[in-house]
């Protein structure tokens, strides 16, 4: 998927579905995103960021399908997260920028150096943190 689509084009090509409302299967990815979470709090040594870039990763992408269920919308491609969000969350200008950012890194990270991760947290953890705690209070708000 090269150019995202709309919000529009998603919902028209059927890449993002309108259905049901789930409020179980989304209960079941913020939990496991609160899992993950947790799993955060421990130290990573170097070799390892490139896991903990998956972490925060799994942890917004499983926060922002808990959302999509809730309000009853799937979708077919992790990516289309990226377009949800910019249509649900206008106010997360830089948020969903990083977000942006860090679903960008997640699809090179066989590539990236360790350096480059610890260079992104360096820069970008407390971003991460408060996007996951924005999240996690606006599904509380629903």
């Amino acid at each position: 998927m090269n150019k995202l689509p709309s919000w529009k084009e998603a919902l028209a090509k059927r890449m993002i579905i309108r259905g049901r409302k789930d409020p179980t299967r989304a209960l079941q990815m913020e939990e496991m995103a609160l899992l993950r979470e947790e799993y955060l709090h421990q130290k990573f040594e170097t070799k390892f960021l490139a896991l903990k870039l998956e972490a925060h990763y799994d942890i917004i992408k499983e926060l922002l399908y808990a959302h999509m269920y809730k309000q009853g919308f799937s979708c077919n491609h992790d990516l289309l997260l990226l377009v949800y969000a910019q249509h649900h969350f206008h106010d997360f200008k830089d948020e969903n920028k990083l977000i942006k950012e860090l679903f960008s890194m997640k699809l090179k990270i066989h590539s990236l150096k360790p350096e480059k991760f610890q260079d992104y947290f360096e820069k970008n953890e407390d971003a991460l943190k408060n996007i996951i705690s924005l999240l996690k209070e606006r599904l509380r708000m629903m």
